[in-house]
């Protein structure tokens, strides 16, 4: 005879990283980079996947089957901001998840900031946009280089990084389009009100 108790999983509680990834999970995400992860992390990992997942932009992708059905990875669905904040502050580390694109490798994910204001590291691909804000970031040229960077924030959670946290809460929208709008005055296209 046996209990639920006895039939409720007990993974790895010692070495566990906590990330998260914060928005869409659709034709961006590197489904075949989370999957190697997960894979190499097994239990030593528990991803949570804060965002709509987009089913139809992935049909017929084996890595993000792979994914919808991997223990470690919990899909969480969309969340408000005040809830996602909450979420973020339980994990160690945030995540960049996306491939190595032109389209990705252009952006600048603001949740490396969001993130980073609740004091937490991103890793990331090596993409290229991210380098703007490489103080929070940690950028990673495989999937084995991705799972160690993981790896290297375990127990982030309980020692968020305060100085992290100030630089974040300083890039405001001001500051960041600061050098846009001098040289659109430069120009005498506009000016910054």
């Amino acid at each position: 005879m046996t209990t639920p108790a006895d039939r409720f999983p007990a993974p790895q509680i010692d070495g566990t990283v906590v990330a998260v990834s914060l928005g869409h999970l659709g034709w961006r995400t590197d489904w075949a980079l989370l999957r190697a992860v997960a894979e190499k992390l097994g239990e030593r990992l528990v991803l949570l996947l804060i965002g709509d997942w987009h089913d139809d932009e992935c049909a017929g992708d084996p890595d993000f089957q792979a994914c919808r059905e991997h223990p470690s990875l919990v899909w969480l669905g969309r969340q408000s901001d005040e809830q996602a904040s909450r979420l973020i502050l339980t994990a160690d580390v945030g995540i960049i998840p996306f491939k190595l694109e032109p389209f990705n490798d252009a952006g600048l994910p603001n949740r490396i900031l969001k993130y980073a204001r609740l004091g937490r590291r991103t890793v990331s691909p090596m993409l290229s946009g991210v380098t703007s804000w490489a103080p929070a970031v940690t950028r990673a040229a495989n999937a084995d280089d991705f799972a160690d960077a993981l790896l290297e924030q375990a127990g982030a959670r309980t020692r968020p990084d305060g100085e992290l946290r100030e630089w974040a809460l300083a890039q405001t929208a001001r500051r960041q389009n600061g050098p846009l709008w001098q040289r659109l005055e430069q120009l005498g296209i506009a000016r910054d009100s």
